[in-house]
C-alpha cells in the first residue's frame, strides 16, 4: 500500500501544469503536498487508534504527500537548471540530489536511534516519532514558501 501513491508521480507533474492555483504552477503544489505528509503522520502520532490498518492508512497518505512535494522540487529543480552556465551545466541538481541523499541518510539514522521506547526504555515511541516526523514540513517548508 505504501508503493502504491508512487504510481502517482506523472499525474501529480500534469495536474501543476494544467491547473495552477493562483498563477503558481509549483509553490502551492508544493505547500498542499507539505501539508498532506504532515497532516497524515500528525493525524496518527496523535491518535489513539492502535489498529494496523490505520497505520497502513496514514502512511498511504503521508507517502502521496511526499511524493507531491518531490515531484514538485524535482520540477522547480529542472526549471532552474535551465538557466545554468554550460560550464556547470547539471551542477545544481547533483548538488541538490546529494543534499538530499544526505538529509535521507541523517533521517533515517536518526529515526532508528530515537524510535526505540518500547525494546530499550529510552527514546521515543512509533507514535511520537510519527508526530515528530510530521511537524518537521511545518517548521521548515511551510515557512519558506511563503517568505
Amino acid at each position: 500500500m505504501q508503493t502504491l501513491p508512487w504510481s502517482l508521480k506523472l499525474v501529480f507533474g500534469f495536474v501543476s501544469d494544467a491547473f495552477p492555483i493562483n498563477g503558481a504552477h509549483r509553490k502551492p503544489y508544493l505547500a498542499i503536498g507539505a501539508v498532506v505528509y504532515s497532516l497524515a503522520f500528525m493525524y496518527y502520532g496523535m491518535s489513539s487508534i492502535e489498529h494496523v490498518v490505520f497505520l497502513a492508512a496514514s502512511i498511504c497518505l503521508g507517502t502521496v504527500g511526499l511524493i507531491q512535494m518531490d515531484v514538485m522540487t524535482d520540477t522547480m529543480l529542472v526549471e532552474r537548471s535551465k538557466f545554468e552556465k554550460e560550464a556547470v551545466k547539471g551542477q545544481m541538481q547533483a548538488s541538490c540530489y546529494s543534499i538530499r541523499f544526505f538529509g535521507g541518510l541523517v533521517g533515517a539514522i536518526a529515526g532508528t536511534s530515537v524510535c526505540n521506547k518500547d525494546s530499550w526504555g529510552w527514546g521515543l515511541t512509533y507514535k511520537q516519532s510519527s508526530l515528530l516526523n510530521g511537524l518537521i514540513p511545518f517548521l521548515i517548508v511551510i515557512p519558506w514558501l511563503f517568505w
